[in-house]
């Protein structure tokens, strides 16, 4: 249940975001046409839950939310690039999305990864560590 949450409050955070710089995306299982020359692929990788105290009645959440900016081979990748960091900065270390009494922290800054060329893709994945809990 904790991890849909995870992915829902920063899911909705980056679409409305996409929506508003006009930044196509898809999202996990829908259907999606790449007829743009670029498009946002967020998901969530969630290490396993953890317990916490004597009771083991504390649940507490971490893993990475990862967007892959998504461009065609041989267009360049300074957008790419550029891209990553506005989404770092969309996500800032210390950043708590919540929703009722469910809190998500930002705990690890942005990271952009080694890009991954295949076929005709480009791909830039920027990774953004998070811890949640009740």
């Amino acid at each position: 249940m904790s991890t849909l949450r995870i992915n829902d409050l920063f899911e909705s955070r980056l679409t409305v975001w996409a929506e508003e710089n006009d930044i196509k995306y898809t999202l996990a299982n829908v259907t999606f046409t790449a007829d743009d020359d670029l498009h946002l692929e967020p998901f969530i990788a969630p290490e396993p839950a953890v317990a916490l105290g004597i009771s083991q009645e504390v649940q507490t959440y971490s893993g990475n939310y990862q967007v892959n900016i998504v461009m065609k081979k041989g267009t360049g990748a300074k957008t790419g690039y550029q891209l990553a960091e506005e989404i770092i900065s969309l996500f800032p270390r210390g950043l708590v999305l919540a929703d009722d009494a469910f809190n998500c922290y930002v705990n690890a800054g942005g990271n952009i990864l080694p890009a991954i060329a295949k076929d005709e893709l480009y791909t830039l994945p920027v990774t953004i560590g998070y811890w949640a809990g009740y």
